[in-house]
């Protein structure tokens, strides 16, 4: 998804508990010619990750109803259904602010994915379950 997503002109960046499947990515994104790698960061840590986005003005700020005025977040997320979901929900509700969207990319049941979306909600944070077909194995 990662380079499907710089394919596209989008610049990347993935951060993975298993480093190896960060560097794997890198480097096939150094070796795909129609990927521009200058575009597919890895990070080490779910901090950096998060720090890593820009923090500028943007015309999307009204619609995503932010009150400090810079950019959501936007994170896609491609996991095992179940707990390891629920986990990143966890880390990463504490590091993220009102308006950052959260993208759920596993193919997970319907009910899980509504329970995740009230405890973002509590945040002002939105989850979004976007099941790809096959979840975090088609990727």
């Amino acid at each position: 998804m990662t380079l499907l997503f710089s394919e596209h002109g989008s610049r990347v960046g993935c951060f993975d508990t298993d480093k190896e499947a960060v560097k794997t990515v890198l480097k096939q994104a150094k070796e795909d010619n129609v990927v521009d790698e200058s575009l597919v960061h890895g990070f080490s840590s779910l901090d950096k990750l998060i720090d890593a986005f820009p923090t500028g003005k943007s015309t999307f700020v009204a619609q995503a109803e932010k009150s400090d005025g810079k950019q959501p977040r936007m994170l896609v997320l491609s996991l095992p259904h179940g707990k390891p979901a629920d986990g990143i929900l966890e880390e990463l509700l504490p590091r993220l602010n009102k308006g950052d969207i959260i993208i759920d990319a596993g193919n997970e049941w319907w009910k899980d994915t509504e329970r995740r979306q009230v405890k973002a909600d509590e945040k002002g944070i939105k989850w979004v379950g976007m099941g790809v077909s096959g979840g975090c194995r088609s990727i």
